[in-house]
């Protein structure tokens, strides 16, 4: 019933290329005309090409997909559990083949303590896949994960590493600000536990 209003749809996942039922809904916009009026904006792991998807997007006013990627190679694949990064390296590239007006391509890494300290590769990588835009968030919570939890010598070891490339990209020196400005650092046991789990 309120189809009519709608203007912009945000589609969030996991991975919701995925959800048939997804697919039907936005079949249903098209056959009632008021898919032209619609922005989508899809967050996406990138594990998957929805090639059946293409048709239907050139239906609506735009499409964004923002892709959830914290890290890269084996590190994406250890933070993401059976994700494949040559796969989903090679999807975002055949989505960016699809990239105009109409069609957007962004990046939404998330900060934590497994990532921070290969921030300078990720902003490379990222660089390198002309993504139209870049935006970060920083992981607060669970705490063992956050960049503010780091023990005193990975800040250390972190810093020491970022502070060359603070010039480079502002989320790099976001993060170098907000680790010198955090308390001082824990001992971060259950990072450890965690991650032996």
């Amino acid at each position: 019933p309120i189809v009519h209003n709608l203007r912009e749809l945000d589609i969030l996942g996991g991975e919701p290329l995925l959800v048939k039922s997804h697919y039907n809904f936005l079949k249903k916009l098209v056959e009632l005309d008021v898919a032209k009026n619609i922005r989508l904006d899809y967050t996406s792991n990138g594990t998957i090409f929805a090639e059946e998807y293409i048709p239907i997007w050139k239906e609506f006013q735009e499409v964004k997909i923002s892709f959830s990627i914290d890290d890269i190679n084996d590190r994406f694949e250890y933070q993401r559990n059976n994700a494949v990064w040559d796969k989903v390296v090679d999807n975002i590239k055949r989505y960016s083949l699809l990239k105009s007006d109409k069609f957007i391509t962004e990046m939404y890494p998330t900060i934590n303590i497994q990532n921070v300290y290969y921030l300078p590769e990720l902003v490379d990588w990222a660089t390198s896949m002309e993504f139209n835009h870049i935006e970060y968030s920083y992981l607060h919570g669970p705490e063992y994960l956050s960049i503010e939890s780091m023990p005193d010598q990975a800040k250390t070891l972190v810093l020491h590493k970022l502070r060359p490339y603070v010039d480079k990209h502002p989320m790099i020196l976001s993060s170098v600000t907000m680790i010198e400005h955090s308390a001082n650092g824990v001992s971060n046991l259950e990072f450890l536990k965690q991650m032996q789990m």
